[in-house]
């Protein structure tokens, strides 16, 4: 469970600060919108995959659940403030 929770938390730190880059530049209202259907996805994950796998199935949903937050909210990211906050966007060359 462990290492599905760190590669979880390293495709999250892959993304970015992408939370606080919305939170920091007025559209915190934004962010809470992106992570009430994260939050729900994980308790019907966490509901799903517990029974299946135990540990392994929480630390699945919860993974899962933080993917697709931090996929959503770097996307806010790039619409709204127009930066790349990944670090494959560093590597591009596509932050201001």
């Amino acid at each position: 469970p462990l290492v599905i929770l760190a590669l979880g938390h390293l495709v999250h730190a892959a993304c970015g600060s992408v939370g606080f880059l919305l939170n920091m530049t007025g559209h915190e209202s934004r962010s809470a919108i992106l992570f009430w259907p994260a939050a729900v996805l994980n308790i019907i994950l966490n509901l799903a995959l517990i029974p299946l796998g135990g540990e392994v199935g929480a630390a699945t949903a919860t993974a899962l659940s933080q993917l697709f937050w931090v996929v959503r909210m770097t996307s806010a990211v790039r619409k709204r403030l127009d930066i790349a906050p990944s670090i494959l966007g560093g590597l591009l060359g596509k932050t201001p």
